[in-house]
């Protein structure tokens, strides 16, 4: 295992508890039966419930929370 793959390895396990603590308003927040997809280019994630989440740009949660059913992809240039 290099030393890219154990960096890339720990940040995206970084952005996952970022995602999952809480959030804001860059990605759309989830539809009301709680199975939403939504996809963060940059900015806050709104707070609620995904169903899968794609990180394609910078993005931070800074209030509420953020829970995600199935899929957590931190996609390339995503932090």
């Amino acid at each position: 295992m290099t030393v890219y793959d154990r960096l890339f390895g720990f940040v995206a396990a970084n952005v996952a508890v970022v995602v999952l603590v809480g959030a804001s308003a860059g990605a759309s927040p989830a539809d009301a039966s709680g199975l939403g997809d939504a996809t963060c280019s940059g900015g806050s994630i709104a707070p609620g419930v995904y169903s899968n989440l794609n990180v394609a740009g910078v993005c931070t949660v800074n209030a509420g929370s953020v829970k995600v059913k199935n899929n957590l992809t931190v996609l390339s240039g995503g932090f």
